[in-house]
């Protein structure tokens, strides 16, 4: 599901989309179907704190992923 707004209607429509999509969870939770594939957080990191200053270690592209050529 893409839950969209026209600009025109301006910021206000972001707490009524947030209403929305609780409401939505809710029911499809209720109805056994609600089943979470991905989130998505929109926003600016805050540079004081800690989670947001964390650099984990990661293994090397070659070591997880296969390039195939034709």
């Amino acid at each position: 599901m893409i839950l969209c707004v026209e600009r025109r209607m301006g910021n206000g429509q972001s707490i009524d989309c947030g209403i929305f999509l609780d409401q939505l969870m809710l029911l499809a939770r209720e109805k056994g179907l609600q089943i979470v594939v991905c989130g998505l957080a929109v926003g600016y990191a805050d540079p004081d704190e800690v989670p947001n200053n964390l650099i984990t270690e990661r293994a090397p592209l070659e070591d997880f992923m296969r390039w195939y050529t034709e």
